[in-house]
C-alpha cells in the first residue's frame, strides 16, 4: 500500500465490488487482501482495504475509481429507491376517482 492509496472501509468495498461484507471480512482475515485492517489510530476498530488490494485481488478495476462519484448504488440503495417508486404509485392510485 502506498501513502497515496485510497482506502475504503468493509461497506464502501463491498459496495464498490457487490461482494458482501462478510465475504470481504474473510478475505481480510485470511490474509487474501495485503495491507487491510484496522488502523491503529482509529479507536473505532473500523476496517480499512486499500484500493490497490482490491485491484489485486480482482475485485476492482482501476476505471472503477477514476469513476469517481458514478460508482454502483449499494443493494440497500436501490431498495430504497425501489420502494419510494412503489409508495408512489401506490400513492396515485388511492388518489383516482373510482
Amino acid at each position: 500500500m502506498t501513502a497515496d492509496d485510497q482506502r475504503f472501509s468493509l461497506r464502501e468495498a463491498a459496495d464498490l465490488t457487490d461482494k458482501s461484507v462478510d465475504t470481504l471480512r474473510r478475505r481480510v482475515k485470511s490474509g487474501k487482501l495485503p495491507g487491510a485492517g484496522a488502523d491503529e489510530a482509529d479507536p473505532t476498530g473500523t476496517i480499512f482495504i486499500p484500493a490497490s488490494a482490491l485491484i489485486a485481488a480482482g475485485l476492482l478495476r482501476p476505471e472503477q475509481l477514476a469513476q469517481g462519484s458514478r460508482r454502483k448504488s449499494s443493494p440497500a440503495a436501490r431498495t430504497v429507491v425501489r420502494a419510494r417508486a412503489a409508495i408512489d404509485l401506490v400513492g396515485e392510485r388511492i388518489a383516482e376517482p373510482l
